[in-house]
């Protein structure tokens, strides 16, 4: 959107884009997200929500960045993705056949509707037809499960569950980098569904957090306060 590059200004949260200089862009064209120039650090732990079958930007946080990388999705493909990768590719992230959700219990996800697509979703019906199930866990059990210690980053690209998943994330880590892509603005027109991100990035923002770039739906926060950020 025009007005996000030239004013750095997003009308869908209605916030301030914090750009920040020397921001930089890890991953493929498609699949990468852009990363602080400052951030993540050498030695510090990424979680990545949501593989599909492409994970170039979970492996530029180990090669480029020196992070340890745990990357969970519980999708067919995206485990067969992984598995045909090269060794070191595979071993520069620890893979983790499972997804994220507000309980610990056994989900349902639903199959896209071009049957070609990789990507399943807990939330949105995108077809009737039941894809796979999968064990589907909280953040602390996730956490617990793969050590305890708390992500400096996390991504989030989960097929519309992140309205869900991103409360109940929050109020158990509070990572300095959060990357999330709003599924929900797809198509970008709907005015409801502004309405519905944006009060889900209120809540971001009343946990320190602020924008510091958009690139499509991608939303891209660092946590700089304790208190809310105005703007």
């Amino acid at each position: 959107m025009a007005v996000r590059r030239f004013l750095a200004y997003d009308l869908v949260s209605r916030s301030r884009i914090h750009r920040r200089a020397g921001a930089r862009q890890l991953g493929s064209s498609a699949c990468g997200w852009i990363v602080p120039a400052d951030g993540p650090r050498t030695g510090e732990v990424c979680y990545c929500f949501g593989a599909g079958e492409d994970i170039s930007f979970d492996i530029a946080l180990h090669r480029e960045c020196g992070c340890t990388v745990h990357t969970f999705d519980p999708t067919p493909r995206a485990i067969a993705h992984y598995q045909s990768l090269p060794q070191a590719d595979r071993e520069a992230v620890t893979f983790h056949p499972v997804g994220i959700w507000t309980e610990d219990r056994t989900m349902q996800f639903f199959a896209p509707v071009e049957g070609n697509h990789v990507s399943h979703s807990l939330v949105l019906n995108q077809s009737t037809k039941v894809g796979f199930s999968a064990e589907c866990l909280t953040f602390p059990t996730l956490q617990q499960r793969v050590g305890g210690a708390q992500p400096a980053l996390v991504k989030m690209d989960i097929e519309g569950a992140e309205m869900q998943v991103l409360e109940h994330l929050l109020a158990t880590a509070t990572p300095r980098i959060l990357l999330v892509e709003f599924d929900e603005l797809n198509p970008l027109t709907s005015s409801k569904n502004w309405q519905r991100v944006r009060s889900v990035i209120n809540g971001i923002k009343a946990r320190g957090y602020r924008i510091f770039e958009i690139d499509r739906l991608n939303y891209s926060f660092e946590r700089i306060a304790e208190a809310p950020i105005a703007g």
